[in-house]
């Protein structure tokens, strides 16, 4: 039997990246209860990332995707009603190039309001 190496790697570095993913959700949430406003930094740089494109400084093998991903989970737990757009709205403006205040805004509720 031969086997696969391409996919083997390919799946050995998914799961690499989800475990990265993973340990960033988790710093983040600690820092939103011992630092909000380190937290409130960290998210707008991930946003950053996300919309201009670069790496992320604390993690650079994550991708935006990844990204994304983080900001999800955290509003798993939100009470605010827009955070099923998040993804969306995240998506839309990594296409278009730009960064708005209105994101910000809709970052800053979402994952503030638990």
């Amino acid at each position: 039997m031969i086997l696969n190496t391409y996919r083997v790697n390919k799946v050995v570095e998914h799961a690499n990246n989800m475990n990265k993913c993973r340990v960033v959700e988790l710093s983040l949430r600690a820092l939103r209860c011992y630092d909000p406003d380190d937290y409130v930094a960290e998210i707008n740089e991930i946003y950053n990332c996300i919309v201009d494109g670069k790496s992320y400084e604390d993690e650079p093998s994550l991708i935006k995707e990844d990204l994304i991903t983080i900001l999800e989970n955290l509003t798993r737990e939100s009470k605010n009603n827009r955070k099923h757009s998040l993804r969306n709205v995240l998506l839309s403006e990594e296409a278009a190039g730009k960064k708005t205040e209105s994101t910000r805004k809709l970052l800053a509720d979402v994952l503030l309001d638990y």
